[in-house]
């Protein structure tokens, strides 16, 4: 096991390196959005592991053990600690004299490499060497042409995205328009017509906002939190969410008591009145009577849950516009790209799908 102050040598140089790594990706200049995807990617990764060896440096400068200040205790006394951790590094090689070592600079050079130059570099070779061979089919020794985007990662991008998502570049709300045209107070509407009222929550009746509702809140947002995570893997989403939460206790907090939707949602039978004369009948009708004794609630229990319910449903709301407005400018781009698609003939679709050697 390597000493304590080795251990804080290797990570501050990892450090180092997997910064700069971070630095040569961004300065990349590429065009091709599965490129810059799998960039960001990449990036992510690296982010994680420089907070992993800062958090490793974080813990050995703590020394909850005392292992670190005996450590350099001994490092004063002489050279035996030294000469102890030589016999060591010799006794390794003996037990392993034919493990070759490899210079880590040379895991890190993949990150300077420009994926699109590479791939225009390959073409030009199969070219020549198809022209010198008269073979069809050449293989060339690329090994200096490999760049941060591996074979693994283009089939991985494959399987993340749905065809409508086209490799991140929109959003498919399909499972969620099915939903949207099942809900109470809404009506039939075409998919295109959907991406522009989605988010219009203010549209749905108040009535209309029960337990169903709720579900398909929880898809969206979970949809958007998926999308962000496969689509935008630098994008800071808890503090999106904790930004999001904070703007809405706040904003809650300013909202009247008496407003309609808070007051006027009766827990027990799971029903929105828009009057409050419809809903004080309701109230007092044997209906809700009988569902209150099979619930065994009580009246204040029920009155706290009326407002659950609508702070519920205000902080979902709350956060999916939070997150539309974060995609920026994705489901106006979605709504032009599924008008544009639904121009296209079949054959020109399936081509289009199939042809995704330009994203």
């Amino acid at each position: 096991m390597d000493s304590i102050a080795e251990q804080q040598r290797q990570a501050y140089e990892d450090m180092e390196r997997l910064e700069q790594a971070v630095v040569d990706l961004m300065l990349q200049k590429l065009t091709k959005h599965r490129y810059r995807l799998i960039r960001e990617q990449k990036i992510s990764n690296l982010l994680d592991q420089i907070q992993a060896r800062s958090k490793l440096i974080t813990e050995l400068n703590l020394d909850e053990s005392g292992l670190r200040a005996k450590e350099i205790h001994m490092m004063g006394t002489g050279f035996d600690s030294f000469y102890a951790q030589l016999d060591k590094v010799r006794a390794h090689h003996r037990r392993n004299p034919e493990l070759s070592v490899q210079p880590p600079e040379l895991d890190y050079i993949k990150y300077t490499r420009n994926p699109e130059e590479a791939d225009e570099k390959r073409r030009v070779l199969e070219a020549r060497l198809r022209d010198t061979t008269n073979v069809e089919n050449v293989e060339i020794d690329d090994t200096e042409l490999e760049t941060f985007v591996s074979e693994g990662d283009m089939d991985k991008l494959e399987t993340m995205f749905s065809g409508d998502e086209r490799f991140g570049r929109y959003v498919d709300l399909n499972e969620q328009h099915k939903l949207y045209i099942n809900l109470k107070g809404t009506s039939t509407i075409s998919y295109v017509e959907y991406l522009n009222v989605c988010t219009r929550f203010g549209d749905i009746p108040v009535a209309a906002k029960d337990n169903l509702y709720v579900e398909y809140l929880r898809s969206l947002a979970a949809y958007f939190e998926s999308y962000f995570a496969r689509s935008m893997p630098l994008f800071d989403l808890p503090k999106a969410q904790r930004e999001a939460d904070e703007a809405f206790e706040k904003e809650w907090a300013e909202r009247k008591e008496n407003e309609m939707d808070v007051e006027l949602f009766c827990e027990p039978c799971q029903r929105t009145f828009e009057k409050e004369t419809t809903y004080k009948a309701h109230m007092s009708s044997r209906k809700h009577q009988k569902t209150v004794d099979r619930l065994a609630k009580s009246t204040c229990a029920k009155s706290e849950s009326r407002v659950d319910h609508a702070k519920r449903i205000a902080r979902l709301e709350h956060k999916v516009q939070c997150y539309v407005r974060a995609l920026g400018s994705k489901l106006s781009d979605t709504r032009a790209n599924v008008q544009r698609r639904q121009a296209l003939t079949e054959d020109e679709r399936m081509h289009e799908l199939h042809d995704v050697d330009e994203i």
